[in-house]
Formats: structure tokens, C-alpha cells, sequence
């Protein structure tokens, strides 16, 4: 062992936390920020993801070109099925785990003879707190909360590691197994995100940085680790290049999106990163959605966050030039948010959780700095004895004041619904949330606050293709059916091929009773998307309804092999809305050809699918026909042995035959 450069200072000698007992409190502590994410629900593209018919089958998912978040998302899939508790509980754990990667490496980096022993007495400390207020920082909420955004966390936890691992390598005796936990950690975390391709040029820096010396020292002595870290990544980029993934028109990410140049995403990133700064000093209106960040197109609309911007990576560059830890810290902070924060289009300008890792550089040298300063002052005093208390007390009100916010803040993804009128009252001019929020409104029967927030959306600059397609939704389940029929055939005028608008138009004219007109357009969302249960159970009924039986019955067959579960809740949709008196006729119908579906979706349908149709039936005035359902009903219910059922349906019967519909009280 090497003695350090410069001896360290003098100063009071603070009892560290053994690694066992800072691991624990690291645990306690994330245990206690995000509790409550465990009650939190799946938003919004949890529910793309989540909803994938190839869930189950993670290679061929939609995920698959992060196939380890495939693999998570599966194996929670196995494990909890929809209950969204396990998926968040994976995210804690990941973030939980990462933490404590974190506290090690600042740990061993400040030990290194590059700090010349001025951080020895008290490392335990700084390493502890550093990592404690980077795992309660409220910045993290969205990739810890927010269930898909586990693919920034997990490649996170993937990335320290992998650094924690070099750094044991290059400093034992014998490195090679540690060498080979490095690159192995690497292929895992490019297999969770595409961010990885900033690992080898961090590592390069901080070997030349803290350990080597020089540039060239540090490639000669560890090219074969640095190449092996630089292969993974450049296989992972390599794909998306070579698929067309960063050249799709269509696509979110890369040359083809429409609502940015390489050039004004590049100076409206200035203004992105500046504002991703602010939030990891004062972490206070954070929100999910930022789609309506609008671009800057030229440089007298951006000169001052250029300018800003441009004097930070100067004052980096000067740093790495001089070997200083805050030219690493710089560097680790840009080049980290460099995939996303340059010169590469995303649709979305920013999100919270890209500063992830990037976060980690400004804590570290945040709380590396106050503990220098403060400790420098105190010797310099002599007022060492009230100097090192009060940056405990400090450092303590710090992690448990973030740590509150933090539990505040994961109130907000209790249900989609609060998530998303919070981001509404943030960013009223963001029309993908106030979408989403009326989606939500509408789920819930709010119909008029769901149209308000759809006409709000529907005027706003920034515009969202699909807000027109969600109102023709809105005015179909208000009962404006011929508005939203109106509506789209303009939509399906302007896009022909477009499924989706297709199958909404048909679901207008099913709900208006013209099965006939409504069958083409369900048809073709039925052969566009043949995995979903609700274009089959829709195109099936207008087949039934055209005289088109075994063809209809084959549909519903299909529908059910999809979702076994549909065809009770069908039938409990259909009950529900019979029995309210105050039921549209037009649904009325909709939900008897419901009934009507459920019961032949199942080889033996149960009797109260039976019941229910018979219900619907007499609520279109069909009672002939409903007479004769409720007795096949009873009959059903007889055989199984249930004569209580048996008689309340009977009951019901002769309610019919007195042409009656059955509406309790």
C-alpha cells in the first residue's frame, strides 16, 4: 500500500458507519420514502406496456428491445398478475439496491490517494449521507413510482455496479474476476436501456481521473476491460441503427420526429437542462408529462440558456483538464444526459427520469463540498466541536425533509386520475395529459368534465392526434351519437387506412342500431388487430346482427380465447346498465346484443349470463323473447341446484309475460 500524497488534516476522528449498518439504514430509509408507492397505480405507458397481449412471452413483447425489463416485467407478471403492489415493490428494491452501490463507490473514491487523505476521518459519513439523499431526492420519484421507468433505474443500478466493480478491480491485487463482474454488469444494463453507451468514456475518465494518471496510462493498462465494457452498448445502438429504429417517421425517438430538428432540439435542451438543474436544488413542481415544451427554433429565442449552458461545459472542461473530481462530476452529469439532451430528437423534450443517474454527480457534489467547506472552517476556527454536530443536524433535517417530499410526492400516482389532473394543474397547455385525464374522467362517468378537458385540448397549439378520435368516444357514450358518428367519418375521411378510427365509426353506427353500415368498419379493425377481444366481440355482434350466425359465433369464440374473463364482464356491463332506469335506448340495445354475446361466448354459458340477457331483452321490449331466456335461465339454475335463483328468476318470468321489464327499487 501506498502511503497518500499530502498527510491528512488534523481534525476530531468521527466513528463511521460500518457497511452493514449504513446498507441497513439505507434500507430503512427507502423503505420509509416510498412505502406509499406501493399502493400506487399503473400510468400511462404502464398500461402499454402492461397491456400487451405477448406479455407473457417477454422475447416477442413489445419490449423486446430491452429484453432484461422484458424479463421483469414477465416475472412480475407471473408473480402478481395486475396487482401493480409487486411491479413497485421490484422498482424499490432496484433503486433500494443502487443506493447502496452508490455509498461504496463514493466511499472508496474519496479513499483513493487522488484526495491526498483530507476526506479519511469522516468518509463513512459523507458516503452515507451522499447516497442517502440521493435515494430520498423527490427528482427519483418518476423512475422508482413510475412502473415502466424501471428500465432508467435498473440500467442505473447496472451502471453503478458495473463502475463499483472496475473501481475494486483496478484497486486489488488481482482484478480479473472484478474486471469481468464490470463488463458482465455492462451487457446487463445496456439490455435494460441504451443509456449504457456512457459507461466507457465515465470509466475512462475516472481511471485517468483518480487512478492512471494520464490518458495514455490509462488505456494501456486496461484496454481490454475498457473494450469490453464499449461492446454491449455498440451492439444494443448497433441494433436500433440498423432496424431503422432512429430514422422511423412514426417514431418517438430519433431524425423522424416531426416536431423537432436536430438543431432546435439541441437549443431547447439548453432550457431542459437548466430546469432538470433547479429541480435537483429546489425539487418542487415536479410532473409527469412535459409533451408541451415547445421548441426553440433559433438561437436569439435560446442565446441565454445557450450561453449558460455553454459556460457550464467550459467550466467542465477546464475541470477534466485539470484532474479535479468536480471535471468528473461535470462529465458524468452531461455525458450521461447527453443521449437524450443533445442533438438527437425525442418527441418528448424532457422527462423527470433521465436524471436519474445524472442527479447522483449533483448530490455528490453538493454534500462533498458543504462537508469540505464546513470542516475546513471549523479547523481553521478551532470551532470544530460545534462545526461537525451541526453538519449531522444538517445532513439529518436534509434526508428527512426530501424523504417527506419524496412520500408526498408518490400520493400523487395513487390513481392516474390524481396524476393526472396534478400535471393538468402544472402544465394546463400539455394536451396528452388533459387526454389522458379525460380518459379517465370518462372511465369514471364524469362524461362533461372529460369533453371540457378534450375541448381544452382540441385548442391548444401543441396537438395531440389522438384527442379527436377520445371525443368521438365522449360524445358516442354521452349519447351524441350522431355527432360522434360525424366526427368519425372527417377522421376516417383523412386517414382510410386507419383502423382504430374505423372501428370507432362502427361502434357509432352499432350503438345507433346500423349493424349493417357498422359491419365493414369493425371488420377491418378486427383483421388489423386480431389479438384484441373487443374488436372481435364488436365485429361478431354486427355479424350476428346481419344475419351472418356462424361466422358471429366463430368471433365470439375467438374473443374468448383471447380473454376468458370478457365474457363476464360483458355480462356484468350489460346487467349494469339494464338495470338503470334512466338507461339511453340506444345503449339499451347495445348492451342486450352484450348479453346476448357473453351467453354465446361460453360453450355452457352459467345461468345468470342467461338472466342478464333476458333482463336486456325486456328492456328493448322484447318480452316474448325475454320469457323464454329467463326459463332457460331457471332451468340452468335448477340443474346445478340452486332453487333460490331459480325462483327469482321465475319471478322475473312472469314479470315479462305481463310485459314488464324487471327494475328493482
Amino acid at each position: 500500500m501506498t502511503e497518500p500524497v499530502t498527510e491528512p488534516e488534523t481534525g476530531p476522528r468521527l466513528p463511521g458507519p460500518t457497511t452493514a449498518k449504513a446498507l441497513v439504514l439505507i434500507a430503512v430509509i427507502g423503505l420509509f420514502a416510498y412505502f406509499n408507492s406501493l399502493h400506487g397505480a399503473f400510468v400511462l405507458d404502464d398500461g402499454v406496456f402492461l397491456g400487451d397481449p405477448n406479455l407473457a412471452h417477454p422475447f416477442q413483447s413489445v419490449m423486446v428491445r430491452r429484453p432484461v425489463i422484458a424479463l421483469s416485467l414477465w416475472l412480475n407478471y407471473r408473480l402478481d398478475g395486475g396487482n401493480p403492489r409487486g411491479y413497485h415493490l421490484l422498482n424499490l428494491t432496484v433503486h433500494v439496491l443502487a443506493a447502496m452501490i452508490l455509498f461504496d463507490l463514493v466511499r472508496r473514491t474519496l479513499l483513493l490517494p487522488h484526495f491526498g487523505g483530507r476526506f479519511d476521518p469522516w468518509v463513512g459519513w459523507v458516503a452515507l449521507v451522499t447516497s442517502l439523499v440521493w435515494l430520498v431526492h423527490p427528482l427519483q420519484t418518476q423512475s422508482v413510482t413510475y412502473i415502466v421507468q424501471r428500465c432508467e433505474s435498473m440500467m442505473g443500478l447496472f451502471f453503478l455496479l458495473s463502475l463499483w466493480a472496475f473501481v475494486r478491480g483496478a484497486t486489488a491485487t488481482r482484478g480479473r474476476w472484478w474486471y469481468v463482474m464490470a463488463v458482465t454488469s455492462c451487457a446487463i444494463g445496456a439490455g435494460c436501456k441504451e443509456m449504457m453507451l456512457t459507461l466507457p468514456p465515465l470509466v475512462l475518465l475516472y481511471d485517468r481521473t483518480f487512478l492512471a494518471g494520464s490518458w495514455g496510462a490509462a488505456i494501456r493498462n486496461r484496454w481490454v476491460v475498457l473494450l469490453g465494457l464499449c461492446v454491449p452498448p455498440l451492439i444494443g445502438i448497433g441494433a436500433l441503427v440498423l432496424t431503422g429504429f432512429l430514422t422511423d417517421p412514426r417514431g418517438t425517438v430519433g431524425f423522424g420526429v416531426k416536431v423537432y430538428t436536430p438543431y432546435s432540439y439541441a437549443l431547447t435542451q439548453t432550457e431542459v437542462v437548466l430546469h432538470y438543474l433547479k429541480l435537483s436544488v429546489w425539487p418542487v413542481g415536479l410532473t409527469l408529462d412535459y409533451l408541451d415544451w415547445f421548441p426553440r427554433q433559433s438561437l436569439a429565442d435560446a442565446w441565454p440558456t445557450v450561453a449558460a449552458i455553454a459556460g457550464l461545459l467550459l467550466a467542465v472542461m477546464i475541470g477534466i483538464f485539470a484532474r479535479t473530481a468536480w471535471g468528473f462530476l461535470g462529465a458524468w452529469f452531461f455525458l450521461i444526459l447527453a443521449p437524450t439532451s443533445s442533438v438527437i430528437p425525442l418527441q418528448d423534450a424532457a422527462f423527470e427520469h433521465r436524471m436519474y443517474l445524472s442527479l447522483a454527480a449533483v448530490v455528490v457534489l453538493v454534500v462533498c463540498g458543504l462537508a469540505r467547506a464546513g470542516l475546513w472552517f471549523g479547523q481553521r476556527t478551532g470551532l470544530n466541536r460545534v462545526t461537525v454536530p451541526t453538519l449531522g443536524v444538517a445532513a439529518g433535517v436534509l434526508v428527512l425533509v426530501l424523504a417527506f417530499l419524496t412520500v408526498v410526492r408518490n400520493e400523487d400516482y395513487a390513481s392516474p386520475a390524481r396524476l393526472y389532473a396534478d400535471n393538468v394543474a402544472k402544465r394546463p397547455a400539455n394536451g396528452r395529459v388533459r387526454l389522458n385525464l379525460a380518459v379517465q374522467l370518462f372511465a369514471a362517468g364524469n362524461v362533461t368534465a372529460a369533453d371540457e378537458q378534450l375541448d381544452a385540448a382540441a385548442r391548444l397549439p401543441l396537438q395531440v392526434p389522438t384527442v379527436q378520435s377520445e371525443r368521438v368516444k365522449v360524445f358516442r357514450e354521452s349519447g351524441r351519437v350522431a355527432e360522434a358518428a360525424v366526427l368519425a367519418r372527417q377522421l376516417l375521411d383523412k386517414a382510410p387506412e386507419d383502423a382504430p378510427i374505423a372501428y370507432e365509426l362502427g361502434l357509432c353506427l352499432l350503438t345507433d342500431s346500423r349493424p349493417a353500415e357498422a359491419l365493414p368498419h369493425l371488420r377491418q379493425m378486427a383483421e388489423k388487430a386480431p389479438q384484441n377481444h373487443f374488436a372481435r366481440a364488436h365485429y361478431g355482434i354486427a355479424l350476428l346482427e346481419t344475419g351472418h350466425i356462424a361466422e358471429a359465433e366463430a368471433e365470439f369464440r375467438a374473443a374468448n380465447d383471447i380473454n376468458p374473463e370478457y365474457a363476464a364482464q360483458l355480462a356484468q356491463t350489460a346487467r349494469r346498465a339494464a338495470l338503470n332506469p334512466d338507461a339511453r335506448p340506444a345503449n339499451l340495445q347495445l348492451v342486450r346484443w352484450y348479453a346476448d354475446a357473453a351467453c354465446r361466448m361460453k360453450p355452457a354459458a352459467p345461468a345468470e349470463f342467461h338472466d342478464t340477457h333476458a333482463i336486456c331483452l325486456a328492456r328493448v321490449g322484447l318480452f316474448t323473447e325475454a320469457k323464454i331466456e329467463a326459463g332457460l335461465a331457471a332451468d340452468l339454475a335448477r340443474a346445478r341446484g340452486d332453487d333460490y335463483l331459480a325462483s327469482r328468476i321465475d319471478a322475473r318470468a312472469r314479470l315479462f309475460e305481463s310485459r314488464k321489464p324487471y327494475l328493482p327499487d
